[in-house]
Parts: C-alpha cells; structure tokens; sequence
C-alpha cells in the first residue's frame, strides 16, 4: 500500500487541481440550479445597502453576501466548500442537497376545521341589532367618572385595532384631564405617524432607486395608498392635506398606467374622487373595479349607494342596496341595508314634488 501512494505521490498535486476544478464548477451549476427556489428581493436589500455605503469595502462585500437567501455568491461559496472539504463523497452529497431544497415542499396541516355550508350559513346567519350602539367607547372615554384604568385599557384596544373611528377616539383623548391618559393618547398617535412616516421614506427610496418601470409602478400603488392612510386618519394638518391629495393623485396615476387591471388601484381612484366630490368619476372607478374584480363586487356597493345618494338619486340607492348580497353579513352595513330595504314600500306611495319637498319626508320618516 506504501509502494502505490509512493508511486502516485508526485501526480497528488494534479488530483488536488482536478478536485479543486470540480468543486468549482460545481458549485456554479447547483448555485444556479437553487435559485429557483427563492424569489428575489429588491426594495428591503437596496435599503439595507444604502445604509452601509459609507462602511468598508470588505465590510459591505460580507454585508451583501448576508443580505438574502437569493444570494448567488453566497450559494456558490457554500456548495465549494462543501465540496471543496468533501472529496468525491461531496460531489454527491452536494446534488442531493440541491435537489432536495428546490423540490422539498411543506405540507400545509389544517387543524380543528370543519366543512361550512355557505348557503345554511348564510340562512341561520343571527340577525345583527344595535344594542349599546355607536357612542358607548366616546361615552367611557369622556366620562369623568371612568376610571383611569379602564381607560388605559380601551386605548390599548384600539391601539391594536386601527381604524378611522378608534384613532379619531384616541384624538380627542388628548384633551382629556388625566395626564397619564392624554400622554398615553399622544404617544399612540406619534407611534402610529412615525409608522406611516418610515414606511413612506422607505418607499421613497426605493421607488427613487428602481429602474425598472413595472416594480416603479407597484412601489407608486404602495405610496398612494400610504399617503391616502395620512388622509383617511386625519394625521396631518389642513395646509399640509392638500399636498397629501396631490402625492396620491401623482403615485395613482404612475400606477394606474401600468397597472391598470388592478382592482385596488380603481378603488382608491374612486375614494380619492369621491373625497373631491368628483362623483361621475367616482362612479367610473367603481364600475371599473367591479368590471375588473367581480368576486368581491359587494365591497363596492357601499361607495356607489354613498355616491348614489349625495347625488339625490335616492330611488337608485334602494335599488342598489335591495339587490346587494352579502351585506346582511356586514355588522356595520346591515342596519343602512334594512333601513333602506323597510322604506322601499313608503317611497313607492311617496313621489315628492321638489328637492325640499323630499328632503323633508325623509327627515320625518327618520324621526319617526
């Protein structure tokens, strides 16, 4: 056995350059192969990397590497050492472990479910009332005789449920007498403005940094409906709710023209118009993401019968809302829903005259 490794003693060197050539080329092949597990990732990394720009060469060369899981070098640099430490038994090793990690698939395991029968569900469904109704949580903030505890407690709910009635709650917190309560508001605000705000930045940057026109749109349909959020919760000034209108109206336009069967996009074009009392256009962006997106044509409905009705098409929203599906399921719906839907035989004995004439038996019918 001496005399064989002392006859190929001087070709080891040879072998070592063989081994070093496959491992190589190798590693090439299967990093390739590999990449089509992962999706890429533009935005976050090129942020990431605008961050460290100021630090070392090798500094920012590692930091890339690390950056993602769709990181060529960083494949190719693991399947070559593999290899590389592994002589022959890694080769194989090496393909399993690719092939397995482009093929594996996880089985999604769904627990404690049951079949639904949409249609009983829909029949059974229990009739939706107001029982406390809509004032309860401004009455327990407001009330000097709320203790603070509870308090607290309700703005952390709504802190954890963000919607446009629980921020404005939250805002007229600030005024409250308790210190701890008007800072604890504050400090829910400021968080929720620093949110919106880094978000906005990020998008910024990104959509500054991408050249390709496509990803440029998707980021603008980010920044647009970011921008609206800025809106929709109050969170800016009146001098400065102009220039918001203006950002979602610049960043609608760039996504709309490249996204243009984008259900979402015509939506908030909708909102955005309905918003400047432009209630035609509305109406065309609503058609439009009905047209585009018809499965989910009943979050629509409420816009149209909105539009419908400061238009004084009143008969047009009882239409509408009698023939709409799936509201009854809508908490906050279903009381406009069986309103207009118990008036529809008072208005047929009804035929107003003029404008006045109708807005005052509707006033009454309220009352009453």
């Amino acid at each position: 056995m001496s005399d064989l490794f002392t006859r190929y003693e001087d070709f080891i060197w040879v072998l070592y350059i063989l081994h070093i050539i496959i491992s190589f080329v190798l590693a090439i092949v299967l990093a390739r192969y590999m990449r089509k597990r992962f999706h890429k990732a533009y935005k976050k990394d090129i942020l990431r990397l605008k961050k460290v720009r100021h630090r070392s060469l090798v500094y920012r060369c590692l930091f890339k590497i690390s950056l993602q899981r769709n990181n060529f070098f960083a494949m190719f640099l693991f399947m070559f050492i593999f290899n590389l430490s592994l002589p022959l038994l890694g080769y194989f090793g090496s393909i399993w472990v690719a092939r397995y990690l482009n093929n594996v698939t996880y089985k999604i395991e769904l627990k404690d479910t049951t079949m639904i029968d949409l249609e009983e569900f829909g029949l059974t469904f229990v009739k939706v009332e107001r029982i406390f109704g809509e004032g309860s949580m401004i009455d327990l903030m407001q009330s000097e005789f709320t203790p603070k505890e509870k308090k607290i407690k309700a703005l952390v709910a709504m802190a954890d449920n963000k919607t446009q009635k629980n921020v404005d709650i939250i805002k007229k917190a600030l005024a409250n007498k308790d210190d701890e309560v008007r800072l604890y508001s504050f400090a829910i605000i400021e968080k929720f403005e620093k949110e919106l705000n880094s978000k906005i930045h990020e998008e910024l940057l990104a959509f500054e940094i991408e050249k390709d026109e496509l990803q440029r749109a998707m980021i603008a349909k980010e920044l647009a409906f970011l921008y609206w959020e800025m809106i929709y919760y109050e969170l800016s000034e009146d001098a400065l709710k102009q220039f918001l209108v203006r950002e979602v109206e610049k960043y609608l336009a760039i996504a709309k023209s490249y996204l243009f069967g984008d259900a979402k996009v015509r939506v908030l074009l909708g909102r955005l118009y309905m918003m400047q009392k432009d209630f035609e256009k509305a109406a065309t962006e609503f058609h439009a993401a009905q047209a585009i997106d018809p499965e989910n044509s009943a979050f629509m409905i409420p816009y149209l019968a909105e539009i419908n009705f400061n238009t004084g098409n009143y008969r047009v929203v009882q239409n509408i809302l009698k023939n709409a599906k799936g509201l009854e399921l809508n908490a906050t719906m279903y009381p406009i829903v069986d309103q207009w839907r118990g008036q529809e035989a008072a208005n047929r004995d009804f035929i107003p005259t003029d404008e006045s004439e109708r807005d005052e038996e509707i006033i009454k019918r309220s009352i009453s």
